[in-house]
């Protein structure tokens, strides 16, 4: 019958008209990003998905944030060796390009390649190292503020330790404390001296007064 003819005579109108659509949609974004001086490129434009379906938005086609990639490394060729120009190819000879034997090349490309391996690890051991350092140097003034107020508490208690027999047992307890930070102390400047060599004998920010912690454990009777 004629009229089932109809929606099929239709259909190529139809798609004219959303293949129209897009191309006025893609040079009207083109003619904006000209005027605004940030042209894209291909893929931030819209895009005609169908022809029975809506044309792209820019909303929803968003661009893709390149990845930065590892550091490339880059060879010297200044640092191998190139063949002289006389024992060059009579071919070669004249065009002003460096000729490189095969095994000197290779051999001066891995040269590189371990140096710049070799650079990356001390660089990270070195990041690694003044990390762990500012951590010991809270330690160190953790540790130093314990011992100067357990040194307080055991002059405190010392006067009354040889009469009153609890004092003089908490007097015990204190000194046992002060024992084993003083223990830990020694663990502490052993750690930072250690982490001092890795990063060329960096200056300690906190000093410790060594001699003065001797004098008044001296005082309170402790070996």
């Amino acid at each position: 019958m004629p009229n089932e003819r109809i929606p099929h005579s239709n259909q190529p109108q139809e798609q004219e008209c959303v293949q129209s659509q897009c191309v006025s949609s893609n040079e009207d974004m083109a003619i904006k990003q000209e005027r605004d001086g940030s042209v894209e490129g291909e893929g931030s434009l819209p895009s005609c998905s169908s022809a029975n379906g809506p044309s792209a938005s820019a909303e929803g086609c968003p661009s893709e944030v390149p990845r930065r990639g590892p550091a490339l490394l880059h060879i010297d060729r200044h640092q191998i060796q190139a063949v002289e120009p006389s024992a060059q190819a009579l071919e070669l000879q004249g065009l002003g390009v460096d000729v490189y034997d095969q095994d000197v090349l290779e051999q001066g490309v891995l040269q590189q390649v371990d140096s710049a391996i070799h650079e990356a690890s001390c660089a990270a051991q070195l990041a690694d190292a003044e990390k762990e350092y500012r951590s010991v140097l809270d330690d160190l003034t953790s540790c130093t503020t314990s011992l100067r107020q357990i040194n307080k508490i055991i002059e405190q208690l010392s006067p009354q330790a040889a009469t009153n027999r609890d004092i003089n047992r908490k007097l015990d307890s204190v000194k046992r404390q002060k024992y084993n930070k003083e223990q830990q102390l020694k663990k502490i400047t052993a750690k930072q001296k250690r982490l001092q060599a890795i990063l060329g004998g960096a200056e300690v920010n906190i000093e410790l007064d060594h001699a003065g912690l001797e004098e008044e454990a001296a005082g309170d009777g402790i070996n």
